[in-house]
């Protein structure tokens, strides 16, 4: 008999796991470690119930939902970065940068670093990530 609280990800989903960023081309692990929530942690499940509902309230109201592909880019920059609890070792032109909301959108949202960008959102949706220990 398995008991399925040893599958259950909500608890370290919302209590969070720290993970090294890997080189884009090397895939060496770098010295940036970051602090994430889980796809199953209640900040994530905020974030995309907010979402949703925004799009089922236009419906309701009988408005064709008029989402941009810049509207769905900035939701999954907007979940991510809320999901990123701390970050160690990020910084720019030799000064280092603070884990705030503004350089975590910043950060995410700079074509640039989509790489970073994809890497945590996969960290943050891989359940195996927040099995229980």
């Amino acid at each position: 008999m398995l008991d399925l609280k040893t599958l259950n990800t909500a608890v370290t989903s919302d209590a969070g796991i720290s993970f090294n960023i890997r080189h884009p081309e090397t895939n060496a692990k770098l010295p940036l470690s970051i602090t994430i929530l889980g796809a199953d942690s209640d900040a994530y499940q905020r974030v995309s119930d907010a979402s949703l509902n925004t799009v089922l309230k236009d419906m309701a109201k009988g408005k064709k939902t008029a989402r941009t592909a810049s509207d769905i880019r900035d939701e999954r920059i907007s979940a991510i970065s809320g999901c990123v609890v701390k970050w160690e070792g990020f910084s720019e032109d030799g000064t280092e940068l603070e884990c705030t909301t503004e350089n975590k959108i910043r950060i995410f949202g700079d074509r640039g670093y989509g790489w970073l960008l994809d890497q945590v959102d996969e960290a943050i949706r891989d359940r195996a990530n927040f099995l229980p220990k």
